[in-house]
C-alpha cells in the first residue's frame, strides 16, 4: 500500500483532473484500488496494489 498525503492549500479543487483520473487508471490496470479523500485539512491518496 502506497499513501501520499499533502496538507488542503486553499479550496477544493473542482474536479479530480487528468493526474488522479491516471493514477486511478493505472491503479485497475495492475488490478489495484486508488482512493482520494480529504481528512482533516489533509488531502490523502492511497494506492492498493496486489503482490
Amino acid at each position: 500500500m502506497l499513501v501520499v498525503e499533502n496538507e488542503v492549500a486553499g479550496s477544493a479543487p473542482p474536479g479530480e483532473g487528468r493526474g488522479l483520473v491516471g493514477m486511478r487508471m493505472r491503479a485497475r490496470l495492475a488490478g489495484g484500488v486508488f482512493e482520494r479523500e480529504e481528512v482533516g485539512g489533509t488531502w490523502r491518496v492511497t494506492a492498493t496494489l496486489p503482490a
